[in-house]
């Protein structure tokens, strides 16, 4: 079944169908794609388009020829009904039925974002240890053993916690499409130059990184706020018809505003839709910390060494009652941001671990006693295990 979502002014059609989204020009369009077919800049495409290639539950992506250029080749052409030649697309495991749109207009232009969005299992900050290194073509080296990855304070601590450093999903093979994508279909009706173009998509991308900030995304490859995901694409098209002709794309303009409103906007939708991301569910002690190790796991390995009065459902439990509520959160994303700022090297260790211990105190986590560990996660993990250990006496 062919659904029409959307048509722009200029006439241009935004349809659903084969698992795709897919917008239809009507005129000479200017686009910018990261896309593998017909990417970088062009002025003669007809057709871009999102595809979720998700086979299904359980089920590995396979693609359908040598290269994800010719994947994508042979997709447009049996699939889409589209001129391979004149097309560009991204690929994703995210769902269509979960994009979302986002159009705001002022003047004589308008912008309008279509995001589809997925970061629970492979969401990373820029500059985290990397997966692959491409020697060639289609060679791949596995640099995930390397000693030259970057340490900070922070992975030091969440290892002598953990035994081993956060690390999230693992690809080994860099054909095989992770399930967490970001991808931005932006629309702008307006006339762009090359060279404006390329200025929407380092503002395209600064929104992509707010949303991920302003929902705290956790990165699964080091202990900070994910920026992304290591497979996200944008294609960015501007009316070459248009009577309107715009210069100028940074955060300054109106067209930047609009470009980070619309994309925002769109990100956040698609990720509630797509894997039930809002800030009442980040609203949540281990969504807050889990980047540092602070997890279920964590906290029931070090209770049961300390306290051992209760069976894993019982605690299990007593800390889902707890886990939400509001004076833990908030002061827990204090001490997250401590943790962050350490890492960051804008406090150091003494003074993080002196702040530290006061926020237990006012969480009223630990009122008695200073914590007595030079880790200062451990420390939260032991308060959070004797604060389900107090909860649990108030039940006998």
């Amino acid at each position: 079944m062919i659904l029409k979502l959307y048509e722009f002014p200029s006439g241009d059609t935004v349809h659903k169908y084969k698992k795709s989204i897919v917008i239809s020009f009507k005129g000479k369009r200017n686009v910018l794609s990261t896309g593998p077919n017909n990417g970088g800049f062009t002025t003669d495409l007809s057709a871009v388009f999102n595809n979720d290639a998700n086979p299904g539950e359980g089920m590995e992506v396979k693609l359908r020829a040598d290269t994800y250029r010719e994947h994508m080749d042979i997709l447009a052409k049996e699939d889409l009904g589209l001129d391979p030649s004149s097309c560009s697309g991204l690929m994703t495991v995210a769902s269509m039925d979960n994009s979302a749109i986002s159009t705001l207009a002022y003047d004589d232009f308008s912008v309008t974002s279509i995001a589809t969005a997925g970061v629970r299992n492979n969401g990373g900050r820029i500059g985290d240890p990397a997966s692959w290194h491409e020697k060639s073509e289609n060679t791949f080296e596995d640099t995930t053993s390397s000693d030259t990855k970057k340490k900070n304070p922070i992975q030091n601590l969440t290892k002598n916690i953990l035994g081993k450093n956060i690390s999230g999903k693992i690809i080994s093979d860099k054909d095989k499409l992770p399930v967490g994508t970001i991808n931005i279909l932006l629309y702008i009706d307006a006339d762009l130059s090359k060279e404006t173009l390329a200025s929407a998509l380092v503002s395209c991308t600064e929104a992509k990184v707010a949303a991920m900030q302003e929902l705290l995304i956790a990165s699964r490859y080091s202990c900070g706020i994910a920026t992304g995901t290591g497979t996200d694409g944008a294609i960015i098209i501007s009316n070459a018809e248009s009577k309107t002709r715009l210069t100028n794309a940074g955060k300054h303009s109106k067209l930047g505003e609009l470009i980070g409103r619309t994309v925002i906007s769109s990100i956040k939708e698609a990720l509630k839709l797509q894997q039930g991301i809002t800030p009442q569910i980040q609203h949540d002690i281990i969504h807050r910390m889990a980047r540092f190790g602070v997890t279920e796991d964590a906290l029931w390995d070090c209770y049961k060494e300390t306290y051992r009065n209760l069976i894993r459902a019982e605690f299990t439990d007593i800390l889902d009652r707890i886990r939400t509520d509001d004076t833990l959160v908030t002061y827990t994303s204090l001490y997250a941001h401590l943790l962050d700022q350490l890492s960051w090297g804008l406090l150091s260790f003494a003074e993080c671990r002196i702040a530290a211990n006061e926020l237990l105190k006012l969480a009223v986590l630990h009122p008695d006693a200073e914590c007595g560990t030079e880790n200062i996660i451990q420390n939260y993990i032991l308060a959070i295990a004797d604060r389900i250990h107090r909860e649990s006496l108030k039940k006998k």
